[in-house]
């Protein structure tokens, strides 16, 4: 794994941990606080196993997670909202105009 991909699993681990412990979070997921904190400052990477329990406990499939991790999908904790803002400041002026049109229509109930 490498560091981007550990750094968007600190976030994760961290947002999932919220107010808990390292040693109280680490026991929900069966491993030590030593460990969880090993995750979130990228001093270790987390077995498959416990991925899936991180996973399972932020609300999002192992799937979800790996894509995430790989850079294949946007931030989970992102809304909706948020991801398309995101991907439409990336477009071409051209690709932007034809969505705008799009939303326009869906506004006019066309």
């Amino acid at each position: 794994m490498d560091k981007e991909a550990r750094e968007r699993l600190a976030k994760i681990v961290r947002q999932a941990r919220g107010q808990m412990s390292y040693r109280a979070y680490g026991r929900l997921l069966g491993v030590s606080g030593t460990t969880v904190q090993g995750w979130e400052t990228l001093q270790y990477v987390p077995e498959r196993d416990n991925l899936a329990k991180i996973a399972a406990h932020a609300g999002y499939t192992l799937e979800e997670l790996l894509r995430y991790l790989e850079g294949d999908l946007p931030d989970p904790s992102l809304g909706a909202k948020e991801v398309l803002l995101k991907a439409m400041r990336q477009l071409p002026k051209e690709d932007l105009v034809e969505i705008l049109n799009e939303g326009t229509k869906i506004l006019a109930g066309v």
